[in-house]
């Protein structure tokens, strides 16, 4: 078969051998050396075109390819047999845009990020063909579907089970061409959280006790709040914090950051938030950030007391703050797509069950 590396090697060879065999053994004259030497020139420079790119004398080297036995071999490429490439169980090499393998086994397994030790459980999962989904199910945790190379798998690791035991995550690969792809995402496990405030004593004080006295009669006042949770545990899906207090005592609480002290945008409060009684207000505080391991989450909660003000003798003078994590989930109102994290799903259930509450006793 015929290519423009055929021609270039032709004429490289010829050039070459009229030059060597003409300087090298003297045949003819002087005149006719010096012609045969420049006809092997010309000949070495149209070989070495190709090479820079001027001309392929009218071959496409990806098109054209060059035949080794029963080997496919284009410019770049490793070949599908014999010249330039072993396949293997592994990696394959793409030839024209294509792939070695007939199908993919793609793995799919979540690990704890700490341990690297398997999550178990199940993975939802969807196959999406030049951007239509073809396949929506699920697998247990480290088992093997079915795709092809460039196909697309979205995968929801702990198939929005609020009992998994880790924080699930969706996660989109685009296959290789590779005959067992491992689809692998990394989980924290789920822990504890606890919350702390810093009180007018100068100390930390847990929640559960009266931590926080002197905020009389129309009173503002700033103190520190933190969260931390479980060593080798963590939270990376954001959460949302509910406040509710007596509004007879305080006109508001809000929850801000610890370093510029801007107020964390609010949201609506989850339906599944039982609703304060009478006389008491309930704001949700929507917080995008991890708490990871046992380190501390800083807070600043601004405390902006009422006319009455808080006493001790109010019998609802405490704070009480709800913790509520997000997570991923399946919405069947959609087809099945994969969406969130948020607390609710598209029905409005918990996504997650995970929801310690703490409560904070401001008195004056």
């Amino acid at each position: 078969m015929i290519t423009w590396l055929t021609w270039a090697v032709a004429l490289l060879i010829a050039g070459l051998g009229s030059v060597v065999i003409v300087q090298l053994f003297g045949l003819g004259k002087t005149k006719t050396r010096k012609v045969w030497t420049w006809i092997g020139v010309a000949l070495i420079v149209a070989g070495g075109l190709p090479a820079l790119g001027i001309t392929n004398y009218g071959y496409d080297p990806i098109n054209n390819p060059i035949k080794f036995g029963d080997s496919t071999l284009a410019v770049g490429d490793s070949g599908t047999g014999g010249v330039g490439t072993t396949p293997s169980t592994g990696s394959g090499s793409v030839i024209a845009g294509g792939c070695i393998y007939d199908g993919l086994s793609p793995k799919i397994s979540g690990k704890n990020i700490i341990t690297g030790a398997s999550t178990g459980g199940s993975n939802a999962y969807q196959v999406l063909k030049n951007g239509v989904v073809t396949v929506t199910t699920s697998v247990s945790d480290g088992a093997s579907i079915s795709a092809d190379y460039g196909d697309v798998v979205k995968v929801l690791y702990g198939n929005e089970s609020n009992t998994f035991g880790f924080f699930g995550k969706v996660k989109e690969f685009t296959l290789p061409c590779d005959k067992y792809p491992q689809l692998i995402e990394n989980l924290y496990a789920n822990g504890s959280i606890t919350t702390e405030v810093f009180t007018n004593k100068g100390s930390w004080t847990k929640d559960g006790t009266a931590n926080f006295t002197g905020i009389g009669t129309n009173d503002v006042k700033t103190t520190d709040l933190r969260m931390s949770g479980q060593t080798f545990k963590g939270i990376d899906t954001g959460f949302i914090v509910i406040i509710e207090y007596n509004n007879t005592a305080f006109d508001k609480f809000e929850l801000r950051t610890s370093d510029d002290l801007s107020a964390y945008p609010t949201v609506a409060t989850p339906t599944t938030y039982t609703s304060p009684a009478s006389g008491r207000t309930a704001v949700a505080y929507d917080v995008n950030e991890p708490i990871i391991g046992s380190g501390y989450k800083n807070f600043k909660l601004l405390v902006d007391a009422s006319a009455n003000g808080p006493t001790t003798a109010n019998p609802d003078a405490g704070v009480n703050m709800t913790f509520m994590p997000k997570a991923p989930y399946i919405d069947d109102n959609s087809g099945g797509n994969f969406a969130g994290p948020s607390v609710l799903d598209e029905n409005n259930r918990r996504n997650y069950l995970y929801t310690p509450v703490t409560n904070l006793f401001f008195t004056s």
